[in-house]
Formats: structure tokens, C-alpha cells, sequence
């Protein structure tokens, strides 16, 4: 039976009313599953750490609207630090707030400062939601409906990096960034290729296609504006602008393939580039890495004009002279890249300088987002893939191959769109698993068609059969199966992750805050940035944003790595005068410890260890080995287990002799360890058999001990990371001044404070040294 156009209006709707249920099952997921982790306390307990700084900086913002903080004294002792954070996120939200003001003030629901957190910790769930519309419009134009609605179900429920940087209270611009380069994507499609591929009479849910309201230039216009916003979120927003560039060039040399003429797709890419310029022009005073943003926007508004010169050389016309075409446009980018050299080298520096972070450096698993997506703690992994897509990763690289396919036989600016946007996405997220919260909506559009298409055949078989109810529901049933059910349950689960300080973290910075002098000597200072502070508070970086929007004092490091190097060369330290050197260069009047960054052994799994000592190794530039190693040893069944054997400069470590010591005095008693051991090929390479062990009562015989042998491989260390192996002298320049009620470490009859402060003297003290 023909459908007729009430049918269609009929079946537009419908898909209207399934696309909101999916947008509220996001929202719900994303809202209402950690809504109480993130109020269920005295204030909002905002997730991660990268959303307190965007908490500091609206906090500024709304305090002096409309002007952001550029450069921020709080950020970072000494010098503060300039701040490479795009500013739209934070207006969105002062915004809002503002617009919320008075009918939150009529109906009673706080003061202005809870009003503007409550819109920070909505903000993340909402865009995130959000999301599902165009990733909808992007299916439904370049395939069906169905896939449109396959693709926005998909993204709802995918357990990934998007769907932590959505929930309630991740208060950071990635969830915008992925919105605005999504929405910019659909526009693109809408300008290029405004009639959408759908049954006959059935319209979009959305009313009449875009493409039938605006004309052809002012769909450019409008697509090019969202362009100009995601810049204005991201500052590194360029690497899109490059992938949108690489499209541009794959598209044209398809089209001078294929004898077709690139004039309609020069018209909208220049009438899209000047329009993101446009909108960026009013904000590079405030916009960070602009120089690299007008860089990239000029050579996409240039790009078609010099690839229309180039296909217009005389030897590159006819039959034989087109397949040169992309030979002469690979010259062409290396005569550009050197230009660029010559002419600009501190731009050309600066893009090199973006472009290593995509290289994996010893430094790189210190910091969980910057690993590779296929590592695991430095190794060859599958894990992490499988965790952040389960199913749907294997579902999208048949779709990458299916629409590769598509876009050869059938080539269109739209699919060659979709088909490079996500080999540079998924290549980013190779090189940083970060850009995983980009690549959801790639791995969500691609295992959409692949459910199509496995749909498809169990839908026509349907229709000959007449059992068409009955087989839709088994390919349905076959599709949840294999693409949503395995996310369900892992999706709930990082929704209920509580990412967010903990109350040994909270009671200690309130503490910090309330009983340590103002660095800069008055509290509205916070609301400025007219001077540097007095003194920096030194603790991982991990924590650096905590420490400036809670304790609202001034960390040596943040979140950035900026100081990362000098904590980690005070806390591995062995020697107080350098430990001391450093603190003074660094201005630190105050040290913060938590159980964190020592290291523990996991009782569950015999030589792994918890805790951030080998990160902070790494920053130091010390060799882990130098502190402790893996050793094999016989049980009481004669089975070789490993243990960790700490040697006498992990003891001497100003983090261990500060956490575990409080900076006294100790000598060892019945902890002394002398051990014998060879080295032992094996199928992973050499390890250490431990073929004796001698414990001692004081240092002095184990070292006289270890001096009398003149064979084999003898070293003098603690089988337990608690009890040091040699004296450990006193850190008499710092005094601990507060321990948190909560315990961080305990055993049998001992439990540590999770968190330790202490208090520098400084440099008016006399100077001390120890071994």
C-alpha cells in the first residue's frame, strides 16, 4: 500500500516522540542517577578537578561580568598563570544564571552563588542531552530516520568518556565542545545537501527541513557561526578545523576525479569560513591560542580558491593529467608547511608544539587522559576500548568500512564528510584515549548503519512472510543484544561514580581556608587578579584546582602539570637542603600529604601497589629502581610469589618521612633486611630470585653485614613500605599542623590520616642537611 502523506506526517511525528523519550532517557542517566552524589550534601560537590577551576572562573566571571579572567594569581605560585581556558562554556553559564536570577529570587530558592552552582552542575547533563538532536539530524540526512534514531539511542547510553563529561556536576566545556562540533557537522549536511533522504511524505520531526527555510548562503552562515562557537569553546579547537580542511581537499580531489566541478562546494566552504571568522573577531582579545585559530579559519577560506588554481595547471587537465592532481597537492601542502616555517616560525612553533601532545611521552601515563586508547598503565591493551564502547567499537569499524564504500560508489560532500570526521577522530583517540568523548558520536552514527543494515534483511523477509510484528521484534531484540543491553549496566555505573573530593579532602581545605593568613591579604581579593600572592601551598597537581576554589589558597601545581616537576623533585627528595631549596624557590609556606602519594601494597595482588609514588618518580626524572624493585621469593610451599623489597632512598623521601614519619626523627628496630638474590631469565625477560634473607635488629649490623660481602648480588632495604630499613633524620623545618580524622592507611594496629598539612619555617630558619 502507497503511503500517503498523513501517513508520513503520522510517522514524522512518532519519530518525534521516540527522539524525546531518548533525549529523556539521557537526560535522566545523566541527571537523576548522581544527583545525589552531587547534592545530596551541605554544598554542590562538583566531579573531578577540572570543574572546580571552571567554578573559579565563573566565580570571577559573575563577579565582573562581562570580563573573564585572563590571567589568574590563584592559578599558581609563584608568577600565576595565563589562562588557556575558551571562555564560552563559563558565559553560557553566567548567563543563565543571570536569566534565572529574579524568578529564583521571587520563588525563594537561594542566593545568587547557590543559583550559579546549580547551573554549573546542570550544565554538563543538559548539553550532553542536548547531543542526541543533531547526532538525529546527521543520521536521518545522510541515511534514514532510523539510523538517526539508532545513532542518538546509541550516544544516550554509551558508558564512555562522553557520558562521564555529561553527568551532574563534570562541569567542564568537553561536553560543549563534542555539542557545538556536532550541531556544526548536521548544519554543514543541511547547507550541502538540504533534501534528506526519508520515505515519501515523511517529514523531519523537527517541522520543515532547514534547508527550506533558509537559502543556500544563509545555511552557510548559520553553520559557520556554530564553527565560530566550538572555537570559543575549545582552545584547541583548530584540530577540528584541520579535519574539516582534510575533508575539503578529499572532497575536491574526488570531484576533479571524477570530472565534476567543486564551484558549489567552494561558494559554501567560503562563505562558512568567513562566517566562523566572523563570529570569532569580537573575542580574540580573550580567546586563548587565537593566533592558531585565525591561522586554521584562513587556510579553510583559502583552501578551495588554491585548490581550484591548482587543478587549473594545463598539465593537470584531461585524462591523464587529473590523476596527478593529488601528487601536485601533497607538494603544495610541503611548499605551504615550509613557507609557514620561514615566514612565521613562532606560529609554525606553536603548531608543532600541539602537535607532539599527540605523541606518547614517558610522562604521558601520569596523566589517565593522555594515555593511548589501546595502553593500559604503559602496556598493549583492548581494555580500555572495551569500556568505553563494549560492542559498539567492533560495530563502528564495519560501519567505517560500509560507509567507505558508500562514499566510493556513490561519492557525496556528505558522506566524505562523515567518513574523514571520523578517521581523524578516531586517530586522536588513538594518540589520547581524551578524545574519546568526540569519537562517541562517530562510533554511535557508524554502529547505527551497521544495525540498519543488519535490520533490513529481517524487515524485508517480513514483509514477504507477512509476520512482519513478529520478525521486527526479533531484530530488535538481536540488535539490543548486541549494541545497547552490554552498556546499560556500565553506564549506570560510571553514573554513580563519586569522582569528586572526598571529606577527608573537603574538611582540609576548609581548614586551609579558615586557618592559614590570606595570600594576598584580603579575602575579596579572590574576586580580582591585581597581584601575585604571598606564598603557594605545595601538594600533587592532581589537587592544585581543589586548592584554589575550596581553599581559595594558591597551589605550586595544578592540573595544567605547571610545577608538576619542581613538587615531584620535593617530595622524591632524599636530602632535606634540596628539599628545602625547593620550597623556597617555589615560595611554599604550607605542604598538603595525602595517602595518595606514597605508594601501598595491594594485598589482593602480590607486588602491585596503590598510589601516585611512581608518577611522581617519573616527574622527578628518578629511576623507580633507585627505591624500590620486584622481587620473586619461595612461600612456605616453595611457590615463587613476588614482593616488593623498598630500598633506603624510599624511606629518605621527604613524602615518606613527611606522611609516615610526620618529619621525626626514626631508627629502625627488627626492619633492617639484607637479601641475597640472582637475576633469572624468564618468558618476560630477567627477574630477581631472592635466594636469602637476614632481618636485623638495628642498621648498623645489617650494614656491617652487607660491607663483610664480597660474592653474589646483595642489597640492604624493608619488605614493608611503613618500617624504614635505615635512620631516617627529622624534616625539622616542617611542622605538621593538621591530620584528618578520616583514616587514609591502616593494618593490623595501626591506621595513618588520610591527610597530613604541614607548615614551612622558611628561610629565617637555620639550614639543615641529613643523609
Amino acid at each position: 500500500m502507497a503511503t500517503t502523506v498523513r501517513d508520513g506526517v503520522v510517522a514524522g511525528r512518532r519519530d518525534g516522540w521516540w527522539l524525546l523519550l531518548i533525549a529523556y532517557s539521557a537526560l535522566l542517566v545523566r541527571g537523576w542517577v548522581p544527583y545525589r552524589t552531587v547534592f545530596g550534601g551541605d554544598a554542590v560537590r562538583f566531579q573531578g578537578n577540572d570543574a572546580w577551576y571552571h567554578l573559579r572562573r565563573i566565580d570571577y566571571l559573575w563577579a565582573n561580568f562581562p570580563h573573564p579572567l585572563g590571567w589568574d594569581p590563584y592559578a599558581f605560585h609563584p608568577g600565576g598563570q595565563t589562562i588557556e581556558v575558551a571562555p564560552l562554556f563559563d558565559y553560557l553559564v553566567v548567563v543563565a544564571a543571570g536569566l534565572l536570577k529574579v524568578p529564583a529570587s521571587v520563588l525563594g530558592l537561594g542566593s545568587s552563588s547557590d543559583l550559579v552552582e546549580a547551573v554549573a552542575a546542570w550544565m554538563p547533563p543538559v548539553l550532553g542531552t542536548l547531543c542526541v538532536l543533531p547526532v538525529y539530524a546527521i543520521g536521518r540526512r545522510l541515511f534514514d530516520y532510523r539510523v538517526g534514531l539508532l545513532a542518538a539511542a546509541l550516544l544516550a547510553v554509551q558508558p564512555g568518556q562522553f557520558l562521564l563529561r555529561s553527568l551532574l556536576g563534570f562541569t567542564d566545556h568537553h561536553v560543549l565542545e563534542v555539542f557545538a562540533s556536532t550541531l556544526t557537522v548536521a548544519l554543514m549536511l543541511a547547507a550541502l545537501d538540504p533534501a534528506a533522504p526519508s520515505p515519501a511524505g515523511r517529514p523531519s520531526p523537527f517541522g520543515r527541513p532547514l534547508g527550506l527555510w533558509f537559502p543556500a548562503w544563509r545555511r552557510a552562515l548559520v553553520a559557520g557561526a556554530a564553527l565560530g562557537a566550538y572555537l570559543l569553546s575549545w582552545g584547541g579547537g583548530s584540530l577540528f578545523v584541520a579535519i574539516l580542511i582534510a575533508w575539503l581537499v578529499a572532497e575536491v580531489v574526488a570531484e576533479h576525479l571524477g570530472g565534476r566541478s567543486s564551484a558549489r562546494l567552494r561558494r559554501f566552504v567560503t562563505i562558512f569560513a568567513a562566517a566562523a571568522l566572523a563570529t570569532l573577531l569580537p573575542f580574540l582579545a580573550i580567546l586563548p591560542r587565537a593566533r592558531l585559530h585565525l591561522a586554521a579559519l584562513g587556510l579553510l577560506l583559502l583552501a578551495p580558491w588554491l585548490l581550484e588554481g591548482v587543478a587549473r595547471i594545463p598539465a593537470l587537465a584531461g585524462e591523464r593529467g587529473r590523476y596527478r592532481f593529488p601528487l601536485a597537492l601533497a607538494g603544495l601542502a610541503g611548499a605551504g608547511a615550509l613557507a609557514l616555517w620561514l615566514a612565521a616560525p613562532s606560529l609554525a612553533a606553536e603548531l608543532a608544539s600541539n602537535l607532539r601532545r599527540f605523541v606518547p611521552s614517558p610522562l604521558s601515563g601520569t596523566v589517565a587522559e593522555a594515555e593511548p586508547l589501546l595502553s593500559e598503565g604503559g602496556a598493549f591493551s583492548l581494555v580500555p576500548v572495551w569500556v568505553q564502547y563494549r560492542w559498539t567499537f567492533v560495530l563502528a569499524a564495519v560501519g567505517l568500512l560500509i560507509l567507505g564504500r558508500s562514499a566510493w560508489r556513490q561519492p557525496s560532500p556528505g558522506r566524505t564528510l562523515l567518513l574523514v570526521w571520523s578517521l581523524g577522530m578516531g586517530l586522536a583517540t588513538l594518540a589520547q584515549n581524551r578524545f574519546g568523548y568526540y569519537l562517541a558520536v562517530n562510533v554511535s552514527l557508524l554502529s547505527a548503519l551497521v544495525c540498519r543494515a543488519l535490520l533490513a534483511p529481517l524487515e524485508g523477509a517480513a514483509g514477504r512472510a507477512g509476520g512482519r510484528a513478529r520478525l521486527r521484534g526479533l531484530a530488535t531484540g538481536v540488535v539490543a543484544l548486541i549494541a545497547f543491553l552490554p552498556a546499560v549496566e556500565p553506564s549506570l555505573k560510571v553514573a554513580q561514580q563519586d569522582l569528586g573530593p572526598g571529606p577527608e579532602w573537603l574538611a582540609a581545605l576548609h581548614w586551609l581556608r579558615h586557618n592559614t593568613p590570606e595570600p594576598m591579604g584580603d579575602d575579596s581579593a579572590y574576586y580580582r587578579a591585581d597581584r601575585e600572592g604571598d606564598y603557594g601551598v605545595l601538594s600533587w597537581w592532581d589537587y592544585g584546582y581543589w586548592m584554589t576554589r575550596i581553599a581559595r589558597r594558591i597551589p605550586n601545581a595544578n592540573p595544567t602539570q605547571n610545577g608538576a616537576t619542581t613538587v615531584a623533585r620535593f617530595l622524591a627528595a632524599g636530602d632535606a637542603s634540596e628539599a628545602y631549596r625547593t620550597l623556597d624557590e617555589a615560595g611554599t609556606r604550607y605542604v598538603v600529604l595525602h595517602a595518595e602519594l606514597t605508594t601501598w601494597p595491594d594485598r589482593s595482588t602480590p607486588g602491585r601497589t596503590y598510589g601516585k609514588f611512581d608518577s611522581i618518580l617519573r616527574w622527578a626524572g628518578k629511576d623507580a629502581r633507585e627505591f624500590y624493585d620486584l622481587y620473586w621469593r619461595a612461600d612456605e610451599d616453595g611457590t615463587p610469589t613476588p614482593v616488593l623489597f623498598y630500598y633506603p632512598a624510599y624511606y629518605r623521601s621527604m613524602a615518606v618521612r613527611l606522611f609516615y614519619y610526620d618529619g621525626m626523627p626514626i631508627e629502625p628496630r627488627d626492619s633492617a633486611w639484607v637479601i641475597s638474590y640472582r637475576e633469572v631469565e624468564g618468558a618476560g625477560g630477567f627477574y630477581k630470585q631472592i635466594l636469602s634473607s637476614h632481618l636485623f635488629e638495628d642498621y648498623e649490623d645489617a650494614a656491617a653485614f652487607l660491607a663483610a660481602q664480597t660474592e653474589g648480588h646483595w642489597r640492604l632495604g624493608g619488605f614493608d613500605p611503613l618500617l624504614p630499613c635505615v635512620p631516617v633524620a627529622a624534616a625539622g623545618r616542617l611542622r605538621k599542623v593538621y591530620a584528618s580524622a578520616e583514616a587514609g592507611i591502616s593494618g593490623p594496629g595501626f591506621a595513618l590520616p588520610a591527610l597530613k598539612i604541614f607548615d614551612y619555617a622558611g628561610r629565617s630558619a637555620a639550614a639543615e642537611s641529613s643523609p
